[in-house]
């Protein structure tokens, strides 16, 4: 879209080939700064902006019902190593993995949300649902499937060092494990409860890609997962 010439209250659309003339809705302007009518007018002249809501968007995106594919923006590819994809889910069998190297030495910044969607097989040990380390490196962020609950870690560069939480789950049922770190505070959900702990400053950056199943101080993940998602930001703005 462009601005009308010599018309505040109409726009161009392109349309094929074409710039078709067409108007704002009632009492808004065109604003060529945003190519949006989120102008208000009075009269015809200009009072006020209106608020822009800020969007917050998935920097990876893994729903195992869409195909083994990062639906977020960034489209990263990832590397399957023995992850069986049956019935829209992920199954993994202690020793198989999923890679995605475009997550290396990523900023995740100082405001990042971790969801994931699992159920254990074999929930008496132990076991790795998502990391960033591998090799002999140190993950900076870790979350583990544990006997009955879920932890998480966060190491970040703030004068705490990292951030961790562990809260009950359900048992071998679905659970959606919620890991979010903003305004100096690290909370872990289970959806059955919410623990909270101070973890000040930017997460620190790794060069091992983000790990599913496996990648952190635990073992191998034995179970199904239907759902891994990253945000960097607030993913209540997401739409």
């Amino acid at each position: 879209m462009k601005a009308a010439p010599g018309e505040s209250t109409w726009y161009l659309q392109r349309v094929h080939d074409t710039w078709v003339r067409m108007p704002c809705p009632a009492a808004t302007a065109f604003n060529p700064a945003t190519c949006l009518c989120d102008i208000v007018t009075s009269s015809h002249h200009v009072t006020q902006a209106l608020p822009t809501r800020p969007v917050c968007r998935p920097t990876f995106s893994l729903t195992f019902a869409k195909g083994l594919k990062d639906t977020s923006p960034n489209g990263f590819w990832i590397e399957n190593r023995g992850v069986k994809i049956i019935d829209g889910r992920g199954h993994f069998d202690g020793k198989s993995q999923l890679v995605v190297p475009g997550l290396s030495n990523m900023d995740l910044g100082a405001e990042l949300t971790v969801i994931i969607t699992y159920k254990q097989t074999d929930a008496s040990v132990r076991q790795t649902l998502v990391a960033n380390g591998c090799c002999g490196v140190q993950p900076s962020v870790q979350v583990c499937a544990k006997p009955g609950s879920v932890y998480a870690n966060v190491t970040t560069d703030g004068s705490d060092g990292h951030g961790w939480g562990t809260v009950a789950t359900d048992g071998q049922q679905w659970q959606t494990a919620v890991v979010n770190l903003q305004n100096d505070q690290l909370s872990v959900s289970s959806g059955i409860e919410t623990t909270q702990t101070v973890a000040r400053g930017r997460v620190l950056r790794r060069p091992r890609g983000l790990v599913i199943g496996a990648g952190g101080a635990c073992g191998g993940f034995v179970g199904a997962m239907e759902e891994v998602s990253v945000y960097r930001c607030d993913p209540s703005l997401a739409y």
